[in-house]
């Protein structure tokens, strides 16, 4: 349950707190277009409502105020509305924010708390009780804040409301594509020329469509649009009750390996281009979705003003979902080549598929298992089996503790699987780092230890997957201080790795190796903790291509 729907239910007379819930149309000349209305205080006809296609905005709407400041979001969703209402004890408070400075606000909001009811006061202690709420510290600056950033001119309104304000012409948008930007973005380079191409095909059971590329100074960009029915996503929504369980950290891990892996805007993919006859890798990638009415409820709805441009550049159709993903490939040659032909080649990334969970405590202990992506039946055999702890060296300078013990595990699997097609991880998250007090932290620094395998002809597969969770921003440092990659080279000797970030170490990797002429020894740590480990649940995830490489010429030379 959401806290809109929970605070819904409280045992509370709503007017009291001056939120009565009412008409949910707003009835008011201002009231814009999409309103959904939850509370009136009874005052000047002001009213608090959610509106169709800003996301989870509450708004603030009163009718006596200017023409052009009628209606003003206060938060940035319900939750932070309430939090902002038990700061200020009354939605009065909160919208006159608009109109006062920081010092008349906090006495009008002191003389507003010193007047309170006993039952305003009981009313405001039950929301802050049973939705588990805390009052905000600074709401002036946070009101100011949202206020601040909102653009007041996407707001639509009805014929009536035209009576009263003039309609502003509203000018067409500049529509450029530039190589290194973001969707809607400027650059200081030239904008790319635009080279219609019209494409669509089907990949798989997606439908998608290039619809134009864009020649700049340093390399060719390629709008990628994948067609997803409406009717898909809402079943995908409802199976994994998403409108409830909005925030990833209610799944276990292997739930949302599986709702990724089922996701129908799952669009993960590489991309190359034969430009003239000479191949193009992209350099990097962006990507912006949209999202119909009725998929999700109104107040939770948040329409991308660059998703529209875009939507409306290309003609793609509002009642369907898209995702839109801006591939940018650097040339190959000094100058922008005269453009004869571009062939496009797509490779499908491997979605992951949850596995089984084992435990095994020594060498020699065997596990059979089953493979999920089809249905192969394996035995993994620990050849391997120890509890180790991190040496002291390994410690970074900003930290004043680590988890430094672990278990390191050996297998081997028959029939064998090669490491691109499963990875072997503890069930468990490793223990926080303690940082020093005088360190400044910009986040939580996870860390994990993660066992390299070993192969003769060419690096590690199963190396390649195991770090494949680590960001693209990290980097490998071993601990003699050795420039390293995370891919292994050929000729690998046992060694401990840091992985580094800037919040600091994200994981710790131990190398191994495997004889060449025999089955291939595998190799994984458990995550890192304070105390020595007595058992560990690992658990398998396999990894499945599900469609097979594109290849399609996108513009002929003939």
């Amino acid at each position: 349950m959401n806290v809109f729907h929970a605070y819904q239910k409280l045992p509370i007379d709503f007017s009291v707190i001056g939120l009565e819930p009412r008409s949910e149309s707003g009835g008011y000349f201002c009231t814009p277009k999409g309103a959904k209305v939850f509370g009136w205080p009874g005052v000047d006809g002001v009213h608090y409502c959610f509106i169709r296609g800003f996301g989870k905005k509450v708004f603030v709407v009163c009718p006596m105020n200017e023409p052009g400041n009628y209606v003003r979001p206060v938060a940035e969703n319900f939750e932070e509305f309430l939090c902002l209402l038990l700061a200020c004890k009354d939605p009065g408070v909160i919208e006159s924010a608009g109109f006062l400075n920081q010092e008349r606000f906090d006495a009008f909001r002191s003389e507003t708390e010193a007047g309170l009811s006993q039952k305003q006061r009981e009313a405001l202690e039950m929301i802050q009780r049973e939705l588990a709420l805390t009052p905000l510290e600074n709401p002036y600056a946070y009101i100011k804040k949202v206020q601040e950033s909102f653009d007041s001119s996407k707001l639509c309104f009805t014929d009536e409301y035209y009576e009263w304000v003039p309609r502003e012409e509203k000018q067409p948008k500049e529509w450029k594509v530039y190589f290194e930007t973001y969707f809607g973005s400027r650059s200081r380079s030239r904008a790319g020329k635009e080279i219609s191409l019209n494409r669509k095909f089907q990949w798989g059971e997606q439908n998608w469509y290039v619809p134009s590329v864009y020649l700049c100074a340093a390399g060719i960009v390629v709008d990628f649009c994948v067609e997803v029915p409406a009717e898909e996503m809402k079943r995908f929504i409802d199976k994994w009750d998403l409108l409830q369980k909005s925030d990833v950290t209610m799944f276990r891990e292997e739930e949302t390996e599986q709702i990724e892996a089922e996701d129908p805007r799952r669009v993960d993919f590489s991309a190359r281009l034969l430009v003239n006859g000479r191949e193009l890798k992209w350099s990097h990638q962006m990507g912006i979705g949209w999202m119909p009415e009725g998929i999700v409820p109104e107040e939770m709805m948040e329409v991308s003003p660059q998703a529209e441009q875009v939507l409306e550049h290309y003609d793609l159709e509002p009642e369907r979902c898209w995702v839109i993903r801006r591939t940018s490939f650097p040339w190959r040659t000094a100058k922008k080549p005269k453009l004869q032909s571009i062939r496009l080649v797509l490779e499908a990334d491997p979605v992951q598929i949850p596995g089984e969970h084992i435990r095994v405590n020594k060498a020699g202990e065997q596990v059979v298992f089953q493979n999920p992506v089809n249905g192969c039946v394996h035995t993994m055999t620990v050849v391997d089996y120890e509890r180790g702890e991190l040496k002291s060296d390994l410690l970074p300078d900003e930290f004043e503790a680590i988890p430094a013990h672990y278990v390191s595990m050996k297998f081997t699997i028959t029939p064998e699987l090669v490491g691109n097609e499963f990875s072997l991880t503890d069930c468990e998250k490793s223990e926080e780092p303690k940082q020093k007090k005088n360190e400044r932290r910009m986040g939580a620094a996870a860390i994990g230890v993660i066992g390299l395998g070993y192969q003769t002809e060419e690096k590690s597969e199963s190396d390649a997957m195991n770090v494949s969770d680590v960001a693209d921003e990290i980097e490998a440092v071993d601990v003699n201080n050795n420039a390293e990659k995370t891919g292994m080279e050929e000729e690998v000797d046992p060694a401990a790795m840091i992985i580094g970030g800037a919040d600091g170490p994200t994981a710790i990797f131990l190398a191994g190796h495997s004889c060449p002429t025999e089955p291939t020894i595998h190799s994984t740590c458990s995550a890192l903790h304070y105390q020595p480990v007595e058992s560990v649940e690992w658990r398998f995830t396999f990894y499945e291509k599900r469609k097979p490489d594109l290849e399609m010429d996108l513009l002929s030379s003939e």
